[in-house]
């Protein structure tokens, strides 16, 4: 079973694979353009996630988080994450909205409800 992850989890999983070093949450929260009380709270789905993959995540007071793997499952994790393959992307509801004011914008034709239905209906 894989976790969702929500854009913001992904860019800060992104930045913590990216880095050698620990990085602090004001570090992860500037990459994510969140605060780091709101880092904090996105960092549980992060560790099941990586968890799932067999990875754990370290964290240590004054110096930061940091993703223990090697070399190679840090670029597995990182290709996996880009490449969105076997992992659920969950989107906010505003991103969701903006989706979908897309497609309504960029129709030919009227969108009716009952096409949305069909097209975004969870699976």
């Amino acid at each position: 079973m894989v976790s969702s992850m929500t854009v913001q989890q992904r860019d800060i999983l992104q930045t913590l694979l990216r880095q050698e070093t620990p990085a602090t949450l004001a570090d992860l929260g500037t990459a994510a353009n969140l605060t780091a009380r709101q880092v904090v709270y996105r960092l549980t789905g992060i560790k099941a996630w990586l968890e799932q993959h067999h990875v754990r995540m370290d964290s240590r007071p004054g110096v930061g988080y940091t993703v223990i793997c090697t070399p190679a499952e840090r670029r597995a994790l990182l290709t996996e994450l880009q490449g969105a393959s076997g992992f659920n992307l969950a989107l906010t509801a505003n991103q969701r909205m903006q989706l979908l004011a897309l497609k309504m914008l960029t129709a030919e034709e009227p969108v009716i409800l009952k096409q949305i239905q069909q097209v975004w209906a969870p699976a």
